[in-house]
């Protein structure tokens, strides 16, 4: 059975779910990563931004822009 989702936007879903205010509790931290692993199988650290959650955030905002201009394009 063929994903019907790309991985971006697997991706974006997967910041989504990591993006959280710090400091926080490492056990919870963990557990919304293992969420947003879930979500995206295959994910790295590096894909993640752990700074800040703005960062985060932006970055998902990014590739959601890039999926949607590219939906947009005839």
């Amino acid at each position: 059975m063929a994903d019907l989702l790309d991985r971006r936007q697997r991706l974006a879903a997967a910041l989504c779910l990591a993006a959280i205010d710090l400091p926080a509790n490492a056990v919870a931290a963990g557990r919304q990563l293992m969420q947003a692993a879930s979500v995206c199988p295959g994910v790295t650290m590096d894909e993640i931004p752990t700074n800040s959650r703005r960062e985060a955030l932006t970055k998902a905002r990014d590739i959601l822009n890039e999926l949607i201009s590219e939906a947009s394009a005839p």
